[in-house]
């Protein structure tokens, strides 16, 4: 990937060289190129900003279904699961973010977690639209 992205961004500077049309080329070619020497030189530092993100969107997905569960608290009385499942993400998320290397079983449960997740967006539609 690190290869790759290296030579995108030279072709790019080079596009930019010979044409010079478009500024964006050099630009992107000179952000491709960095991105491409980062990859190579520090692989660790790509799974660690991968683990974060997934982290990040764990809290985001968990504060959502926790904003859902106090909506389904006014609404129905099927609301614990969606509460129970949205604490159990964001604590994941929160693991994810703060500990980024805490191995693959983390990632793993993480993946099985989203699967859940997607299981009671679901529920939660068919009793939002009841």
């Amino acid at each position: 990937v690190g290869l790759g992205l290296l030579i995108l961004g030279i072709y790019s500077i080079y596009q930019y060289l010979q044409q010079k049309l478009f500024t964006s080329n050099m630009i992107s070619g000179i952000l491709y190129s960095i991105l491409g020497l980062i990859v190579l030189l520090y692989p660790g530092s790509v799974i660690r900003a991968v683990a974060i993100g997934i982290g990040f969107a764990l809290i985001v997905i968990g504060l959502s279904k926790l904003r859902q569960a106090l909506i389904l608290k006014n609404v129905n009385t099927k609301w614990i699961g969606t509460l129970v499942v949205s604490i159990l993400i964001l604590i994941l998320g929160f693991l994810l973010v703060f500990n980024p290397f805490s191995g693959v079983a983390i990632t793993k449960l993480a993946g099985a977690f989203l699967l859940i997740v997607a299981i009671f967006n679901v529920v939660d539609n068919c009793i939002f639209q009841k």
